[in-house]
């Protein structure tokens, strides 16, 4: 094997230039798969119609995958400790290529439901590995940048799948989304090799590994934010298009459905903007609570604003600058676990699995367990749920111990 070349930083951290390769890889596999499940969300008026859901059965096939990952997250995290992770991953797009090809002949509601859930088990690698996968080769206040971009693949498959949603044909977008998971199946395997200085892996107990970070308090903090954080995200992204296009009489705003996934669109191209752009504040500054907190009062006070202004103008513009900042929390939120002193970096997989598991039971219970039924059919009491998740956020970012936005285990001091 080629020895791999690299640079060492000007705090002596050493920066394989392969680490673009897989950020590279990561970006795009992460952007296929949010583009393959948040179709629906594009979509929505088409797949209810066309399999007959309310709006709590399109929500429950909408985040379904999210359950498969909160399921699934500890295991893939705590496997890939000890097997690999680039053994995890292939496996994990295997199986969720699998589900997207069975979702091509989905007719009802259960077939839909059940092989999307399939679809998340990459979902469940991925996430769970990311931050244990960033950490190796973004090592360093590098890490929130990695972070971010990777974040960003994530938003611009939602953007183009939002986009693209009401447009296509929804089983001829099926199709061609279960083809390239299997083109990503190709990716990983050739490209994502394993790190030159190895993973960290480890032999301990498999209950005393994951006991290791459950104990950890702050790692728990990490985990209910990232709760919030992509139950916010899963409702807003899911809801946005149908609350917008929606008459008065059932809380929407009425608005042109071009217009509407032109506003959705380019609020997840803000996403990915913020997604590098507030990290790498937070990296300059070495601090995440002044960052952090202050962006998720805002995004409340944006959306509301957005919401009950009455000017459309208004609207456009405050959900693009909430999405900037909601660009932001994200990847700081996914880097908290990698930033605490008491977790080792042979623990990373087991970690990022816990918190995996939490986003995405996170994902899944607050849309369609939550919010749905609270707010019912009526769209601006879905966008009431919304601001009151973006108030809980920055409430709860107030117990994140600050911990700097290097990760604890490649400080110098």
């Amino acid at each position: 094997m080629t020895e791999m070349k690299y640079t060492v930083s000007k705090e002596g951290i050493k920066l394989y230039n392969y680490r673009w390769v897989i950020i590279a890889c990561m970006f795009v596999v992460h952007c296929c798969l949010n583009g393959a499940l948040l179709i629906l969300g594009g979509a929505a008026l088409n797949v209810m119609s066309a399999f007959e859901l309310d709006p709590q059965g399109f929500s429950l096939c909408m985040s379904v995958s999210f359950l498969t990952g909160a399921i699934l997250g500890i295991p893939s995290g705590t496997l890939a400790d000890r097997i690999g992770i680039r053994k995890v991953m292939i496996l994990g797009l295997v199986v969720a290529t699998i589900g997207a090809v069975w979702r091509v002949f989905a007719v009802d509601f259960w077939t839909l439901f059940l092989s999307s859930f399939v679809m998340g088990v990459a979902l469940a690698a991925l996430n769970a590995n990311s931050a244990k996968l960033l950490r190796l080769w973004f090592p360093g206040r590098f890490m929130s940048v990695g972070m971010g971009i990777y974040v960003a693949g994530a938003t611009v498959g939602s953007a183009t799948a939002i986009a693209c949603g009401q447009f296509v044909d929804i089983h001829a977008a099926f199709i061609v989304l279960a083809v390239l998971l299997g083109i990503c199946v190709v990716v990983w395997a050739v490209f994502c090799k394993t790190h030159p200085d190895g993973e960290g892996g480890v032999n301990e107990p498999v209950f005393e590994h994951i006991g290791v970070v459950c104990r950890s308090k702050g790692l728990w903090i990490t985990c209910i934010l990232m709760f919030l954080i992509m139950g916010l995200s899963l409702t807003e992204n899911g809801f946005q298009v149908a609350a917008l296009t929606s008459p008065a009489a059932a809380g929407g705003l009425a608005w042109d459905p071009v217009l509407a996934a032109t506003l959705t669109s380019a609020t997840n191209v803000c996403v990915s903007i913020g997604g590098v752009l507030i990290p790498a504040i937070a990296a300059r500054i070495n601090k995440v609570k002044p960052v952090f907190i202050p962006a998720a009062f805002a995004m409340a006070l944006l959306v509301a604003i957005a919401w009950f202004c009455g000017n459309p103008i208004i609207t456009f513009v405050c959900f693009l600058c909430q999405g900037v900042l909601m660009g932001g929390v994200i990847p700081i939120g996914k880097t908290m676990p990698g930033l605490l002193p008491d977790i080792k970096p042979e623990h990373m997989g087991a970690a990022g699995g816990l918190q995996s598991t939490c986003q995405n039971l996170g994902a899944f219970i607050v849309p369609s367990y939550i919010v749905t039924p609270l707010a019912g059919s009526n769209y601006t009491s879905i966008f009431i749920g919304v601001i009151v998740l973006c108030i809980l956020i920055g409430l709860v970012g107030f117990a994140h111990k600050e911990t700097g936005a290097t990760p604890a285990h490649d400080r110098t001091e």
